[in-house]
């Protein structure tokens, strides 16, 4: 697949990409093409490492050598693999990796005058330069000039903490109302013992009153109860007494 995909990229766009094995674990393959653009300025920031004149100068050369660079050295990986074909990174973020060889520094002084603070690490046989969060792959995204790309990042990050703080929510919702329904069974068996045991009728008017309600809304959380009591009750009330029913009904087992 990948020779074909080569083939066709040559035939389209007249740039014949090298296909590079990876020797990881996944066994994946590359597409790497050369930038003789690149190259050029990289020389260039040897000789002088403290000049990128055309930074300041000349957007449109950032801009290309930017995309160059990314075409010959980069990749990204998104934090859930999609329809894209983008792997993986296991992480919640994007990352963003260069792999320049021993044109890392110079990068990495073209990267710095951009306002952008790589990471560096040392894998394998490589020297990386990465940075791992979305922000860095939208900013440099727009540096190539790739605005529509940029924007799609930052959307899907918006939609993946919108899906989460959901999921946050309707969990914590799950995990209250499953609290309420045992709540309310423990409350429920307790009235029914002390019923059996006679023990309800002795009750004073006040849990009489809140024993019937519980026992005609047997699934209704406190808040509800409330809503539908006849008489005047707090949550913090109704609480109370329903625990107080409860400890009665401990007395009689034991």
């Amino acid at each position: 697949m990948a020779d074909h995909l080569s083939a066709v990229i040559a035939a389209v766009y007249g740039k014949t990409p090298a296909v590079i094995q990876s020797a990881d674990a996944a066994n994946r393959v590359y597409l790497k093409f050369a930038s003789p653009a690149a190259l050029s300025y990289l020389n260039r920031l040897e000789e002088e490492p403290a000049a990128v004149p055309f930074i300041q100068k000349c957007s449109g050369c950032r801009t290309a050598f930017s995309r160059g660079m990314f075409l010959m050295s980069g990749r990204i990986l998104r934090p859930q693999s999609g329809t894209d074909g983008l792997p993986d990174t296991g992480a919640g973020s994007y990352l963003l990796e260069f792999s320049c060889g021993t044109y890392t520094d110079r990068f990495r002084s073209f990267l710095t005058q951009l306002g952008m603070e790589p990471k560096h690490r040392h894998r394998r046989d490589e020297d990386l330069l990465y940075f791992q969060d979305s922000a860095a792959v939208e900013d440099f995204l727009a540096v190539m000039g790739e605005t529509a790309s940029s924007f799609a990042v930052m959307n899907e990050k918006i939609l993946r903490e919108y899906r989460n703080r959901a999921n946050r929510i309707a969990n914590c919702e799950a995990s209250n109302i499953s609290k309420a329904v045992s709540s309310a069974a423990v409350q429920t068996r307790a009235i029914r013992a002390l019923e059996q045991a006679g023990r309800l009728e002795a009750l004073s008017p006040e849990l009489i009153r809140t024993a019937r309600l519980r026992l005609e809304y047997p699934d209704a959380t406190l808040k509800q109860l409330c809503d539908r009591a006849l008489f005047p009750i707090t949550r913090s009330g109704l609480a109370h007494r329903l625990a107080k029913l409860t400890e009665l009904a401990e007395k009689i087992k034991d």
